[in-house]
This record gives C-alpha cells, sequence and structure tokens, in this order.
C-alpha cells in the first residue's frame, strides 16, 4: 500500500501514530494483507451464492403447555398456611446472624 492509502487509513480509524508506530502499522498492515492474498485467487463471478430458497417467514406452531401456577406449586408443600407454603426456618431469633446484625445498625 501507498503511505498516503496508509495515511488515511490511520485518519479514518481516528489513530494517531507516531512515526515509529506508523512504521509498524505498515508492516503489520503487509502481513496481513499477504495473509489474504489467497483469496484474490477465487474466481467469484461464476459463483453461485447460497442462499435460502425459500424466502419467507416461519413460525413456530402454537401449542398449549401446562404451566404450574402458584396455587399449584403450594398445593406440592406438606405443609401450607393461608394459601402458602410453609418451610423451615432459616433464621432465628437468637442465632450469631442476628446479633451482628443488630451491632451493625446505624
Amino acid at each position: 500500500m501507498k503511505k498516503e492509502e496508509l495515511e488515511k487509513l490511520a485518519h479514518l480509524a481516528r489513530l494517531e501514530l507516531t512515526e515509529k508506530e506508523f512504521q509498524e502499522f505498515e508492516k503489520e498492515l503487509a502481513e496481513i494483507l499477504k495473509f489474504l492474498e489467497p483469496l484474490n485467487t477465487i474466481d467469484i463471478q461464476e459463483e453461485r451464492f447460497q442462499t435460502n430458497e425459500k424466502q419467507e417467514n416461519e413460525f413456530r406452531k402454537d401449542c398449549i403447555h401446562i404451566h404450574l401456577n402458584s396455587k399449584n406449586i403450594v398445593k406440592m408443600f406438606p405443609e401450607q398456611k393461608n394459601s402458602l407454603a410453609v418451610v423451615p426456618k432459616t433464621f432465628y431469633k437468637n442465632s450469631s446472624w442476628e446479633q451482628n446484625s443488630n451491632s451493625r445498625r446505624v
């Protein structure tokens, strides 16, 4: 690539390069272009690009799914109270967690 093209590319990428950085950029870009060079040998004039022949939207079929609502979930628990599931306590009044949290209140 010409130096003017590299400067334009750096400007478009909003790069502010020192002369040393510009030389490194030039070398790195040359390596990238050399790596991609074999792609230039592919003849794409006669190639037909693969496309989806069927160009229409396909929607999933509507199906009825049975979902559990909160009333049915509560019924699964061995103990209920006022339409709520009763579970074992996780915090107790005299637990060390509560004692520590009380001392931190503002």
